[in-house]
Parts: C-alpha cells; sequence; structure tokens
C-alpha cells in the first residue's frame, strides 16, 4: 500500500511549491504516475527474469534426456518413436535384419550397394512407417543404412566427456594422466562395474537406444556360426560407430583402436549384466 503523500514526501521536496495545494496536488500525480511508471518496469522485469528461468529450465529437462527435443525437425523423420522412445528407423532395420540377415555371412562386414541404402533413407523420409520387405533392398544394404543411421543422422549417444572415461575404464589411456587406479584398470571384474556405473550415466533415452542395438548385436552373435560375426568382429565393425575418436594421425587411431574394440566387445558379451541389471557376469 502506497502511504498517505503527507508522509511520503519531504518538505525539501515541497520548496518549490511553496506548499501551494494546487502544486502540491499537482506534484502528487506527478509522483504517482512515476511510482506507477516504476512498478510497470519492474514488474516487466521480473516477467523477463521468470521466462529466462523457464527457458533455463526447458535447456536443462533437454540435456537431461539426452537427445535434444528438437532433433526430429533437424534428422526428418527418422527419429520419430513408435515405442519406448527408440527411432522408428532402428526398429524397422533391426526386425528385418533379424527376420532377413542372421544367416548373411559377414553381416555389417559387407557393405551394401549406395543406391539401395539412400532409396532407404528417401521412403523412411517420405513415409517412417515405410515396410521394408516391400522395397526389395538387400539386407545388407540394410545393415549399411543402419550404421550410416548412427554415424551421420543419430546425435552421438557418448559424450566427449563420457567417451574420455571409457578410455580410461579401457586402459587406453596413459597411467599418468588416468582417473582410474591402476590395480583397478587390471582387473576385469572392477573394469565391468566401472563400465556399468559410466553407463548409468547415459542419459535415460540414450542408454534405450544403446540397449536396444546391443541386444540386436547379441542375436547377431549367437548366430555367428551361419553369419561369420561374432562379438569381436561386430566390435570391429562397429565401434568406430558408436565412440567416435577424433583422430589426430593413425597411430594415435592404432593406439586407441584395440581398447575401444575391447570395450564394445565387452558390452556384447556382458550385455545381460550391463544392461539389464542381472548380477552375475557372464564367463567368456
Amino acid at each position: 500500500m502506497v502511504p498517505e503523500s503527507i508522509n511520503l514526501f519531504g518538505t525539501d521536496n515541497l520548496t518549490e511549491f511553496n506548499v501551494n495545494p494546487k502544486a502540491l496536488k499537482e506534484f502528487e500525480k506527478t509522483e504517482k504516475r512515476r511510482l506507477k511508471e516504476d512498478n510497470a518496469r519492474l514488474r516487466k522485469l521480473q516477467e523477463k527474469e521468470k521466462e529466462q528461468e523457464k527457458k533455463h529450465k526447458r535447456k536443462l529437462k533437454q540435456a537431461s534426456k539426452g537427445l535434444a527435443d528438437n532433433t526430429e525437425s533437424h534428422f526428418g523423420k527418422l527419429l520419430i518413436s513408435d515405442k519406448d522412445e527408440i527411432p522408428t528407423f532402428l526398429i524397422r532395420c533391426v526386425e528385418f535384419i533379424e527376420k532377413e540377415g542372421l544367416d548373411s555371412e559377414g553381416i555389417y562386414r559387407v557393405p551394401g550397394s549406395r543406391a539401395h541404402v539412400d532409396l532407404l533413407f528417401q521412403k523412411f523420409e517420405e513415409d517412417p512407417h515405410t515396410i521394408i520387405d516391400v522395397l526389395d533392398i538387400p539386407v545388407n544394404a540394410v545393415a549399411t543404412a543402419l550404421k550410416d543411421f548412427f554415424s551421420k543422422r543419430l546425435p552421438p549417444l557418448f559424450s566427449k566427456d563420457i567417451i574420455k572415461e571409457l578410455e580410461d575404464i579401457a586402459g587406453s589411456r596413459g597411467i599418468g594422466t588416468s582417473k582410474v587406479n591402476v590395480e583397478v584398470k587390471t582387473d576385469r571384474s572392477c573394469r565391468l562395474i566401472l563400465l556399468k556405473t559410466l553407463l548409468q550415466k547415459l542419459p535415460p533415452m540414450n542408454f534405450l537406444i544403446l540397449k536396444y542395438i546391443f541386444e540386436h548385436f547379441v542375436h547377431v552373435s549367437e548366430n555367428s556360426k551361419l553369419n561369420s560375426m561374432d562379438s569381436k568382429n561386430l566390435a570391429i565393425c562397429w565401434w568406430p560407430t558408436l565412440i567416435p575418436i577424433d583422430f589426430t594421425d593413425m597411430s594415435h587411431f592404432e593406439q586407441l583402436r584395440p581398447y575401444l574394440e575391447d570395450i564394445v566387445q565387452t558390452m556384447i558379451d556382458q550385455f545381460p549384466y550391463l544392461f539389464c541389471g542381472k548380477d552375475a557376469f557372464v564367463m567368456v
């Protein structure tokens, strides 16, 4: 509540009006108008601050989901999900490969035709519910398209910080710079525990997508007698796609390669423990 004008204004402010009733009334009007304008400006500032706070919260929420909410507009209809936040394109490709390609020798190792890969992406851009079976596209082309989806269409599932921690766990980083104790790095069971803890740090959507594709890798490797793609061969084909590293030179590449291959192979071999909450390791 605004105090009475007699109490609000000091005599120093009224000297120029000579306490003239008319001038005093005019002065009070001027002051009230000024206060009203000041209050309006203050409300605008408060509203602006609230809006900025809302925007900040929205950004935090998007970051916590891992893949930003605007990825659909950026990557087209390929990221529209049917269930469990798994992109439809990923689901359709995996289902097709598991139906038609589990006995295909060298699946993921033998590339498909680029024309077929481009056609598949085009069809899904036109209709996210495209049925691959009716397109007459070979299974190797679908497998190549799936790899392209992860490397070129889907935002990275591992942040740079997570990748550095993966390198630490794998034992590929220099002992002097690694945060992981040397004894722990040489103990495979301890490294598995660290890897599971690291995967649990991932945003939920990233974790779900990883779980989905690695469950698929398990199915492929279970048929390795037919397709010659055991967990090691799958890791060789997929680690550069799933764990993108900025290589400065070939020597750096060769230094990291065996360690990161081992990480991906471990994620396949130890899928029940790392992704499904099982308590026991799988002996391989």
